[in-house]
């Protein structure tokens, strides 16, 4: 050792020591590390009162010491990890500790695949036939590779601390190892039950350790977990961590973990990893200290999604009333959107293509009022909520205008293929779904230059899929049709390419399809062999899509003249053209612009084709 260190003093040296003499091996020898047989054999045979007190012994002596320890769960010379700490959550809890404590962890030959075959150093080949445990794996790279990554935080000892945990007695349970670390910014803290019984206590104070003393020499010295992890002791705030495990994030009043610690309750061979720990400062009547109060120790899978729930819970509140029961409905009735879709496909179902043009019956304009204060009511929220800037009165008035349109659609002459599909709830459930999806972001985003973002933020998703279920629908086809409100809002409409020659217009149309990624998984997109092909059906509903809200905009455009009519027949002959393009293509995406733009023989304007309906009613397309 002493010429090693004179004549190579860069060379690590690494001695492997059994029965409790790894300290020597550093201590006396002046080993770099030593293999730690202490970790494997007590943890294995849950000896933890024994293995905490060699833990104490070295911080009492040294801390430095601890990190020149090579942990393990297996060598050459033993049975395998598997073998002795099986697959459960005693290997998981020990492989945690292997990932968090000081010191250099070392994993086992076929320890992440599971592999129960000893491993002997002088085989020349395996004699079993093994394979690796994907499910082992999987909770390996799920639970114990993050902290791997994480080895910074957890591999020195300046700021290690290992705690004592008292039970409700008083009494220190010595199955429990507790200890935090730090790097830098970063905090962590690591508890873990090695037996097979239920245990919970109060973590507040470590056990001694060492430090350097004035004199050279070294005292022992105590500090409490607010200490270990830096928080404020007293004033209004509060700590914020993450628990790997459950993914779950929790609060607690920093003073509170300054004077009494942190409370834990484990099952057996129960592990808890708290890491992303961070303080806020907030006032007594600030959201966060209201969501803790509210949460009472509870965990939330985003403390910063739960307090935008908290502060967007008035806009939720409003968009779930539209389903709310008016006074006196009756016990079978949703409210005035359900009423609204009732008559649009009663409409719908008598509505024959010689029937006159017609406003929205009377029936519809008590429903109709209703729904409009209702989405009116979701405006102000927004308002109130967020301080949109867009135009409420003027959002409120389109929104009237294109549902009254929107009723009007069944009534419009040779439509066929437009009449296709409103016979079904489902689809006046999609439209009245944009046309308040859109009144939204009119009122978010007046530019128009970040709708999906706008929207993404007022976390409206699972207000509008209950809104759905409310309506009668079950809980897939809910999220269908929330998916498929988001693709109507950014679907190109035909009147969109007016200006363009006749003979470009459905070119055009094509490209901006092919060029909207969102579009593709409601087309079903796939690559087979290095080509796009997308699926006719669904292709069909889209197209359909596109006619019914270029029709829809067409009339309330220009309500009460005839022009809206030559607009819908040049939208049937574009839709046609692209549905012609998509066969011509033979469902390849690379191929459908250049079909689109080929010349064809043109449809009669005064009688327009009747092309094949979708093979199901539209409204639920969503790519699965």
């Amino acid at each position: 050792m002493d010429r090693v260190a004179a004549e190579v003093p860069d060379t690590l040296l690494l001695a492997e020591a059994f029965w409790l003499l790894e300290g020597y091996f550093v201590r006396t020898l002046g080993m770099h590390r030593v293999y730690n047989s202490a970790f494997m054999n007590m943890l294995r045979d849950e000896e933890n009162a024994s293995y905490r007190r060699v833990v104490k012994d070295t911080l009492e002596f040294d801390p430095e010491v601890l990190k020149r320890f090579v942990n393990f769960m297996s060598n050459p010379d033993e049975r395998t990890a598997i073998d002795q700490f099986g697959k459960g959550d005693k290997y998981f809890g020990v492989a945690t500790l292997l990932a968090t404590m000081p010191g250099l962890p070392m994993i086992g030959h076929g320890q992440i695949e599971g592999f129960a075959e000893k491993y002997g150093m002088e085989y020349r080949r395996a004699y079993r036939d093994e394979r690796p445990e994907a499910w082992l794996v999987e909770r390996h790279e799920r639970e114990i590779f993050p902290l791997f990554h994480r080895r910074h935080l957890f591999a020195d000892v300046h700021d290690f601390v290992l705690y004592d945990v008292y039970d409700p007695g008083g009494w220190v349970n010595e199955d429990v190892f507790a200890y935090s670390n730090r790097a830098g910014d970063e905090r962590g803290l690591v508890v873990y039950h090695n037996r097979y019984a239920e245990a919970h206590g109060w973590i507040k104070t470590s056990a001694a350790y060492s430090v350097p003393d004035e004199s050279g020499g070294r005292r022992l010295v105590q500090r409490s977990l607010g200490e270990a992890l830096g928080l404020h002791p007293d004033g209004e705030w509060y700590t914020i961590v993450r628990e790997q495990r459950s993914g779950l994030e929790f609060i607690r009043k920093s003073a509170d973990l300054c004077r009494d610690g942190l409370f834990v309750d484990l099952h057996a061979y129960g592990c808890q990893v708290f890491l992303d720990i961070h303080e806020i400062q907030a006032g007594p009547d600030a959201p966060l200290a209201l969501l803790a109060e509210q949460l009472a120790g509870g965990g939330v899978s985003s403390v910063a999604a739960a307090l935008r729930d908290m502060q967007l819970a008035p806009l939720h509140t409003a968009v779930r009333a539209l389903t709310v029961r008016s006074a006196g409905a009756g016990a079978g009735e949703g409210g005035a959107v359900r009423r609204l879709v009732e008559i649009a496909t009663t409409r719908a179902a008598s509505a024959g293509s010689d029937t006159p043009e017609v406003k929205a019956p009377v029936e519809a304009e008590a429903p109709l009022a209703e729904t409009t204060a209702a989405v009116k009511r979701i405006l102000d929220a927004l308002v109130e909520v967020t301080g949109a800037t867009g135009d409420v009165a003027r959002a409120t008035a389109t929104f009237r205008a294109r549902a009254e349109a929107a009723l009007s659609l069944p009534e419009i002459p040779g439509g066929g293929r437009l009449h296709a599909g409103l016979t079904r709830s489902a689809a006046w459930y999609a439209i009245f779904g944009r046309l308040v999806y859109d009144a939204i972001v009119s009122v978010a985003d007046p530019t128009a230059r970040g709708a999906d973002a706008a929207i993404e933020k007022l976390q409206l998703s699972p207000s509008v899929a209950a809104v759905f279920r409310d309506l009668g629908t079950d809980e897939a086809e809910s999220w269908r049709l929330v998916a498929l409100i988001r693709l109507l809002h950014r679907l190109p409409l035909p009147g969109s390419v007016a200006h363009l020659p006749a003979d470009d217009r459905a070119a055009a149309l094509a490209r901006a399809l092919i060029a909207d990624e969102e579009v593709r998984p409601y087309i079903k997109v796939n690559v087979w062999e290095e080509v796009s092909w997308f699926n006719r059906e669904s292709f069909e509903q889209v197209l359909w899509w596109m006619l019914v809200f270029d029709g829809l905009e067409a009339v309330a455009v220009a309500a009460g003249s005839k022009t809206h009519v030559a607009r819908l027949l040049e939208a049937d002959r574009l839709v046609t053209a692209l549905s012609r393009a998509a066969e011509a293509s033979n469902y390849q995406l690379d191929a459908l612009e250049a079909a689109a733009a080929a010349p064809s023989a043109p449809s009669s304007p005064s009688a327009p084709s009747a092309p094949s309906a979708p093979s199901k009613p539209p409204a639920p397309a969503t790519g699965e």
